[in-house]
C-alpha cells in the first residue's frame, strides 16, 4: 500500500467533524455511484475489507507550513499523562501543576516523517496562533479583534420549525431551536493521510471522489450549505518506519 496526505481547506462552517471512519463512508459512498472509482466495485471490496482494506483513512488533522517546514497537529492520545510527560521529581504539588499544565494541551505536533514525539504537546491558544500567522492580514486583525484563540470556533445556527397549517413557529414541536456547526480559523489547511491499495483504486480516482464530496457538502446538514472543502494539494509520502513493528 501506499501513503498519500491529501490537502484540504474548509470552504464552510462543519455540521460533522472530519473523522477518518465518516471520510471513509463518504467515499464508498461515491464509489456505489460511480463504479469507476474501485476496481472489481465496492460490495467486492468491502466483501474483503478485513484482509485486504483498499483505502484507510485517517482523520483531518490542521497542517502548519513555517519557514518550509510542514508541521501536523493532531489530538493528543488518550493515554494516561504520566506516559506521555513523565512528572518532574519534586514535591507532590509540583506534580500536580505539572499534570494540570499537561492537560491544558490537547494538540501533539507532528513533523513530516510523522513520527511520535510526545514531548512536543501544545494548547488551543499556541495553534491557533500558528494557523492565523497563514491567514491574510485582514482575517488576522478581525479574529484577534473577536477574541478568537482556538483553532475551531463553535457557532450557534438558529433555526426555525414552520408549523404548515398556520405557517408560523409556534410551541413544541413548532419553537425556534439552534444547532451547534464549527469554523476553522481563515486561512487552516487540514492534511488527511489515506493508505491505498493500487490494485483497488489510485490517487486520482481517490481525489475525484472527495472533490465531490467537498462540492455536495460532508456531514450533517450538507443541504444547508455546511461541510464544504476544496482539495487543495497532494503528495505521496513515505511509510513511516517503526523499529520492533
Amino acid at each position: 500500500m501506499r501513503l498519500y496526505e491529501i490537502t484540504l481547506q474548509p470552504r464552510s462552517a462543519l455540521g460533522t467533524p472530519l473523522a477518518g471512519d465518516t471520510l471513509f463512508g463518504q467515499f464508498c459512498w461515491q464509489a456505489a455511484y460511480d463504479p469507476g472509482l474501485l476496481e472489481g466495485g465496492l460490495e467486492a471490496r468491502l466483501a474483503h475489507y478485513g484482509e485486504k482494506p483498499f483505502a484507510v483513512f485517517s482523520s483531518a488533522w490542521p497542517r502548519v507550513s513555517q519557514n518550509g517546514q510542514v508541521t501536523y497537529a493532531v489530538r493528543r492520545p488518550d493515554l494516561p499523562l504520566d506516559w506521555l510527560a513523565p512528572p518532574p521529581a519534586g514535591s507532590r504539588y509540583q506534580r500536580l501543576v505539572h499534570r494540570k499544565e499537561v492537560k491544558k494541551k490537547p494538540w501533539l505536533f507532528l513533523e513530516e516523517d510523522l513520527r511520535l514525539d510526545p514531548t512536543r504537546l501544545a494548547d488551543d491558544r499556541t495553534l491557533a496562533e500558528l494557523l492565523l500567522a497563514q491567514a491574510p492580514p485582514v482575517s488576522q486583525r478581525l479574529c484577534r479583534r473577536a477574541g478568537a484563540h482556538q483553532p475551531l470556533i463553535p457557532w450557534e445556527q438558529p433555526h426555525n420549525t414552520i408549523n404548515r397549517r398556520t405557517l408560523t413557529t409556534g410551541p413544541a414541536p413548532f419553537a425556534p431551536y439552534t444547532q451547534e456547526a464549527h469554523f476553522y480559523l481563515p486561512g487552516t489547511e487540514l492534511a488527511l493521510f489515506v493508505l491505498l491499495d493500487e490494485a483497488a483504486t489510485d490517487l486520482e480516482r481517490l481525489c475525484r471522489g472527495l472533490t465531490r464530496v467537498g462540492r455536495t457538502g460532508f456531514g450533517k446538514d450538507a443541504s444547508l450549505g455546511l461541510g464544504r472543502f476544496e482539495l487543495t494539494g497532494h503528495r505521496e509520502l513515505p511509510l513511516p518506519q517503526v523499529p520492533g513493528a
